[in-house]
């Protein structure tokens, strides 16, 4: 990275640097989603209990909990450009390796390489989107990343479905094909200017400064609230949909795949809405809107259809436009470190979100527990407004931005 312009860096860099950042994401997907469906064949196959088969998913996400800051804080000190590369080498060589021996020791030895890999990767992709795609073009590309991770999402179970009837030990060799793309990012991605870098003495009290802005707080208390709705949605919106409304778990598959679907579309057309509404007033939206679509799936009745496609459509936008703001909520040097905390408060949500439903069932019925997901959601529209400042940064043409 250089200290040009980002338009100007992304204009310079080209379709390596494109296919390198947009493909990163998509290949560490395959960590989890290509294993799903191959657990109780790898269980088989290596005489695993049930409580030996949870660990070879618990080691490949226990990093994305302990060591996400510490992999932002590392990418602020060394630079994107080496960190990123060198995980998606890591996470390849991990992959060849289980390829070659899969015995148990060494399955959860590589997995926990690979998660750390996967840790750096995901907040890397925002941050270097933030910096090398500008403006208009930095929501584009953004939403570019959440499509083909959606994607990834759907093609690669797919994949490990069909590996699982042949030779289950060729998704570790799929793995492998990180390994080149790590070789390629070293080379093609352009190399961090000093003044990106978080000086070494005292990073953690820059960060920790920055994180008592109005700007970072509410970056970081959306994305709470995001993943508090979102996952309350994704547990227990099923459970709802059958046991209370009546659907069938066919209607109720097609129903959340829909949303999938809309959520998929919807994060396409964000850099083309970008250019036509203020970026903070799109969040603001989104954030209603995806308080909307949980209240009408609690009505049921036609609601209950209406209601995850409006969900899914607004959370669409909503991802796209808060990772731009997450970009530009901190100074450059600190952003790595910024958006690998974001990605464990997003995290925290995950983990909150079905005991939060579990906690209001206790009082109340599944429906008025998603009518209070829908307030809490809509708490996210008037924090929107703090993050308006920024969208001269976001905007095709952009503004002063007000100094805080």
């Amino acid at each position: 990275m250089t200290d040009n312009p980002p338009d100007v860096l992304a204009a310079r860099a080209g379709w390596k640097v494109t296919t390198v950042v947009m493909a990163a994401p998509v290949a560490v997907l395959s960590g989890m989603q290509l294993i799903l469906p191959l657990l109780p064949v790898i269980q088989r196959e290596l005489g695993l209990t049930d409580a030996e088969i949870s660990l070879v998913s618990s080691v490949y996400l226990l990093p994305g909990v302990l060591l996400a800051i510490p992999a932002g804080l590392l990418g602020d000190r060394i630079g994107r450009r080496l960190l990123f590369g060198w995980s998606l080498v890591i996470f390849g060589l991990a992959g060849l390796l289980l390829f070659f021996r899969h015995d148990f020791p060494t399955v959860l030895g590589a997995r926990l390489l690979q998660g750390f890999a996967f840790a750096a990767i995901l907040p890397l992709t925002i941050t270097m989107i933030g910096e090398l795609w500008g403006n208009e073009g930095q929501l584009r590309t953004q939403g570019m990343r959440v499509v083909g991770m959606n994607v990834a999402n759907v093609v690669w179970p797919m994949i490990g479905g069909l590996i699982a009837a042949a030779a289950w030990e060729s998704m570790f060799l799929l793995q492998g094909l990180a390994l080149p793309l790590g070789i390629a990012a070293l080379f093609v991605l352009p190399k961090d200017a000093k003044s990106f870098r978080q000086p070494a003495n005292r990073p953690r009290s820059s960060l920790f400064q920055m994180m008592k802005t109005r700007r970072a707080l509410t970056v970081e208390a959306t994305a709470f609230l995001r993943f508090l709705g979102r996952f309350g949605f994704l547990t227990y919106g099923p459970i709802l949909l059958v046991t209370r409304l009546g659907f069938t778990p066919i209607e109720a598959g097609l129903v959340l795949g829909a949303a999938a679907l809309c959520a998929t579309v919807s994060a396409g057309s964000t850099g083309w809405l970008a250019g036509r509404v203020r970026p903070s007033r799109l969040l603001t939206s989104a954030s209603l809107g995806m308080a909307t679509g949980l209240l009408l799936l609690s009505a049921g009745g036609i609601g209950a259809w209406v209601g995850p496609l409006l969900f899914g459509t607004a959370d669409g936008v909503f991802a796209v436009v808060h990772s731009g703001f997450m970009t530009e909520a901190v100074p450059r040097n600190l952003r790595a470190s910024f958006v690998a905390t974001t990605g464990a408060i997003k995290n925290l949500g995950k983990f909150l979100a079905p005991s939060l439903v579990v906690a209001l069932l206790v009082v109340v019925r599944l429906d008025v527990a998603f009518v209070v997901l829908a307030l809490l959601t809509a708490s996210m529209a008037p924090l929107a407004r703090v993050l308006r400042t920024l969208d001269g940064r976001l905007a095709p043409h952009p503004a002063p931005i007000p100094v805080e």
